[in-house]
C-alpha cells in the first residue's frame, strides 16, 4: 500500500479478468494521547487499476477530514473489503491494515476536494431523472427553471450502480455543480451516487442535493415477481433493499423525499392484491420511507405513473415547482407540499388485513402551506382531567379549560320544529360494538362537535 497526493493506493492480486468493484475501510489515527482514533469512512465504486501483474484500489480522501479529526500517525485502515458492486457479496476483507507511507503535511492544510469553498461560481443545475422502464420524458418542462438537464434512458432495467454511473455520464463536464430531482429507481440511483461516487452532484449548491418521488426506497414485491414491463430488477426487491445499511446512513440526511397512493379507485387491481395499502400502484407508503432522510410528505391521489386510475405523481405542477424552488435558493419550498401524518412503521403483517384497510374513504386536502407555529397563536382545548397543565408547553393564557362537549345544540325539536334530528350510522354502529360508550363519545362525537365549531370559526388547521 502506498499514498499517491490524496489516495490511498491499495495493491491486490488478480484472479479474474478486471470488474467494477465496490472497496471501502475505515481510517484511523491517534490523537494526542496517543489513543486510536477514527478519521473517516472511505468508499467507492471503482475499477482496478493495472500496476504491472498486480491490481491497485484507489481510495480518494478529503484533506479535511484529516484536519477535522486532529490525527496524526501511525495510520491504518480498518474493515478493508472487496465487494459485488450490486449484490455487495463480500469478495475478500481484511480486519486492520498498516499504512507506511505519511501523508503529505501540506495535505491537511488543504481545502478538501469536496468542500463548498472549492465551487463558488459555479451556476446551479437541477438534473430532471426518471425511474425504471420508463418510456421518456415524464417531468413537465415548464414546472422547472433553466439551467437544467435531462436524464433519459428509455425501456431500460439497470442496476442502482449502473443507473448512477449513466447520471453522472449525463451531466459530464456541463454541469459541474447539479441537484437531483428523481422519479422511482431515479432516487435510490441518485442516492448511490452521491454515497460512492464523484460527479457534479457531490458540489451541489441549494437547500437540497437530491429530492425524490415515489422511490422504493425499501424495495417493491413487484420487483422480484417480474411485474415490471422490463422484468425482474433484483436491486428494487425488498430483500436487497438496505436503507438503514452505514452507507445509506451516511447519505440519507441530503435526501428529501415524498410518498403517493390513490384516491377511490386502485391505481392497478393486479398490484393491489400484492401490495399494502395505502400505495400508488408500485411502491407502498411504507416502503417508500428512508430511515434518517427527510421525509416531506404523502400526497393522496397520485398514482405511480400514467395510465393508472389517478393522474401520474409526477405530474403534480405544485409539487414540482415546490422541488425547483430549493434550487434557487428558496428556503420554503417544503410550503408546497402537503403535511401528512407519520405512517404506521410495522410491517404488513402486523398491521391486518390490507383489504380492510383498502376499503377506508381518504378525502384529498387542499395543497397549502403548513401552518407554522412562530406565525400562528396555538390555543390548547383539554378538560385537564387526566392531565396535568404543567405538562402544556405553550403560554399559560393560551391554554383553555373547558371541555369540547360544551356546545350549542343546532338541531331541537323544541327550538326548531320544521328539522328533524336523526341519529347517524356511526351511533347505531357504536351501539352494537365493544367499545364503551363514554369512549366512543370521548373520541368521536366529541371530535366531531370540534370540527363542526372550527368550521363555523372559520378555523382551517388542526394539530
Amino acid at each position: 500500500m502506498r499514498i499517491e497526493g490524496a489516495e490511498i493506493l491499495i495493491g491486490a492480486l488478480p484472479l479474474a479478468p478486471a470488474p467494477r468493484l465496490h472497496v471501502s475501510a475505515e481510517l484511523w489515527g491517534r490523537d494526542a494521547r496517543d489513543e486510536p482514533i477514527p478519521v473517516c469512512w472511505l468508499s467507492r465504486m471503482l475499477e482496478p487499476r493495472r500496476a504491472g501483474e498486480r491490481w491497485e484500489f484507489a481510495l480518494e480522501l478529503d484533506p479535511a477530514f484529516l484536519a477535522a479529526a486532529q490525527a496524526t500517525v501511525p495510520f491504518e485502515l480498518r474493515e478493508l473489503r472487496v465487494q459485488d458492486p450490486d449484490s455487495e457479496v463480500v469478495y475478500d476483507r481484511l480486519a486492520r491494515l498498516a499504512i507506511v507511507d505519511e501523508f503529505p503535511r501540506a495535505l491537511a492544510q488543504q481545502a478538501g476536494p469536496h468542500t463548498r469553498a472549492n465551487v463558488t461560481g459555479f451556476q446551479p443545475a437541477l438534473m430532471l431523472v426518471h425511474g425504471h422502464c420508463s418510456g421518456g420524458s415524464i417531468w413537465p418542462a415548464a414546472d422547472f427553471a433553466q439551467p437544467k438537464l435531462e436524464f433519459l434512458d428509455p425501456n431500460a432495467n439497470r442496476t442502482h450502480d449502473q443507473f448512477a454511473q449513466l447520471i453522472a455520464a449525463r451531466a459530464g463536464g456541463g454541469a459541474p455543480s447539479f441537484g437531483v430531482v428523481a422519479h422511482s429507481q431515479g432516487g435510490a440511483a441518485a442516492l448511490q451516487l452521491l454515497t460512492y461516487h464523484t460527479s457534479g452532484l457531490i458540489f451541489a449548491i441549494g437547500g437540497r442535493r437530491i429530492q425524490s418521488l415515489a422511490t422504493p426506497y425499501q424495495g417493491t414485491p413487484l420487483a422480484s415477481l417480474g411485474g415490471f414491463s422490463c422484468g425482474v430488477n433484483n436491486d428494487m426487491t425488498p430483500a436487497v433493499q438496505r436503507p438503514g445499511s452505514r452507507a445509506s446512513r451516511a447519505r440519507s440526511a441530503e435526501v428529501w423525499y415524498w410518498t403517493t397512493s390513490n384516491l377511490g379507485s386502485v391505481c392497478n387491481f393486479l398490484a393491489s392484491l400484492i401490495l399494502s395499502a395505502p400505495e400508488d400502484g408500485v411502491v407502498e407508503q411504507f416502503r417508500g420511507q428512508l430511515p434518517g432522510a427527510n421525509n416531506l410528505g404523502h400526497s393522496i391521489g397520485w398514482c405511480h405513473t400514467t395510465g393508472m386510475s389517478n393522474p401520474a405523481g409526477y405530474t403534480d405542477h405544485a409539487r414540482n415547482q415546490g422541488m425547483d424552488s430549493p434550487r434557487r435558493g428558496d428556503t420554503q419550498g417544503d410550503a408546497h407540499a402537503p403535511a401528512w401524518p407519520p405512517i404506521d412503521p410495522r410491517p404488513r403483517e402486523s398491521r391486518g388485513s390490507g383489504t380492510r384497510r383498502r376499503r377506508r374513504r381518504i378525502h384529498r386536502q387542499p395543497h397549502r402551506p403548513p401552518a407554522r407555529a412562530a406565525q400562528v397563536p396555538v390555543v390548547v382545548l383539554d378538560n385537564l382531567s387526566t392531565g396535568h397543565r404543567e405538562a402544556v408547553r405553550v403560554p399559560f393564557e393560551h391554554c383553555v379549560s373547558s371541555p369540547i362537549a360544551r356546545r350549542s345544540r343546532r338541531c331541537s325539536p323544541s327550538t326548531s320544529p320544521a328539522r328533524s334530528c336523526t341519529s347517524p350510522p356511526s351511533a347505531t354502529w357504536a351501539s352494537r360494538s365493544r367499545i364503551p360508550r363514554s369512549t366512543y363519545r370521548e373520541n368521536v362525537i366529541h371530535t366531531f362537535h370540534l370540527l363542526e365549531e372550527m368550521r363555523a370559526a372559520g378555523i382551517q388547521d388542526l394539530v
